[in-house]
């Protein structure tokens, strides 16, 4: 066989081995990034995903804060909570009176001039 053949025969059965490694590891790159997703999130039609920062008072706990923003599109509290946790970067559901977190939650859509979801939001807001 011709010495070039056997050249370009083994750069294209390297190219393509590359190829294939890569998009292997793109494509398991992606499924890292699905199972860090909250899984039973399932936004509403008729709502919108926002971040509102509340202050944590005395007596608060990361479930108290849950429950009282929590809404269905979470499919449970217990994931609402983990969402919050990764929001705020948080190893253990412990919060610290005077601490602000970052709360997601979903405001309607039927607000939609940028004025009125504004003024949804900062019904939320704590100060």
């Amino acid at each position: 066989m011709n010495k070039n053949f056997i050249s370009f025969t083994r750069h294209s059965v390297f190219r393509i081995s590359l190829a294939v490694c890569i998009l292997g590891l793109l494509m398991r790159g992606s499924v890292a990034i699905e199972k860090n997703m909250p899984s039973k999130v399932t936004a509403a039609d008729n709502s919108k995903l926002c971040y509102r920062s509340v202050s944590v008072s005395k007596g608060d706990t990361l479930w108290s804060v849950a429950r009282e923003h929590y809404s269905q599109e979470w499919g449970s509290i217990s994931n609402y909570m983990k969402e919050i946790k990764r929001c705020n970067d948080l190893t253990s559901e412990k919060i610290t009176a005077g601490s602000c977190l970052v709360v997601p939650i979903y405001l309607p859509l039927d607000s939609i001039s940028v004025n009125t979801a504004i003024e949804s939001a900062n019904q939320y807001n704590e100060y």
